[in-house]
């Protein structure tokens, strides 16, 4: 899926900016969490003579917030705006990155078949995941095998027979 860049975009709306997430180390370095598009577009706008101001929230590892857990606060806030575009793939991204500490049923309606699909992903496999990240496999095919075969070999094997009846090689 293509992202949202901004490309196009001549001039700065604080209104439409948003907040972004950074993360500060101990050292004061700063990253990023969310808000990269938003960065790149205010850097762009501001070489053209603008003067945007972004918003953000800080979270500070002096303050007991770890790089990991600024991260999970980054992708629970892209899934909270992704709104009814939250894809399955999104929900088992963050369920893989943080386990079941995730949350997913305050922030996603646990109605909607991204939910049930995302959790049924976040189970597969190494390589069952990456043949879903890769495309080989259709996502909703790869739920069913992960809600119905614990093994990751097993899992890997019938999402083969999936792709061969797909037509793929």
């Amino acid at each position: 899926a293509a992202c949202v860049s901004g490309r196009g975009t001549r001039q700065w709306d604080p209104k439409a900016s948003g907040v972004s997430i950074v993360w500060e180390r101990n050292d004061g370095q700063k990253f990023i969490v969310d808000g990269h598009q938003r960065l790149g577009l205010a850097k762009r706008l501001k070489q053209e003579g603008q003067t945007p101001t972004i918003r953000a929230l800080v979270l500070r590892e002096s303050e007991g917030i770890s790089a990991e857990e600024a991260r999970l606060a980054g992708a629970v806030k892209n899934l909270q705006e992704g709104g009814e575009s939250t894809s399955a793939i999104d929900i088992a991204r963050v369920i893989r990155d943080s386990g079941e500490n995730a949350n997913i049923e305050e922030v996603v309606p646990p109605n909607r078949a991204a939910y049930k699909d995302g959790k049924a992903l976040a189970k597969l496999g190494e390589l069952a995941w990456g043949m879903v990240i890769n495309e080989q496999v259709n996502p909703s095919h790869a739920a069913v095998v992960a809600e119905k075969i614990r093994d990751p070999d097993e899992q890997v094997a019938a999402l083969d027979v999936f792709q061969h009846r797909a037509g793929c090689p």
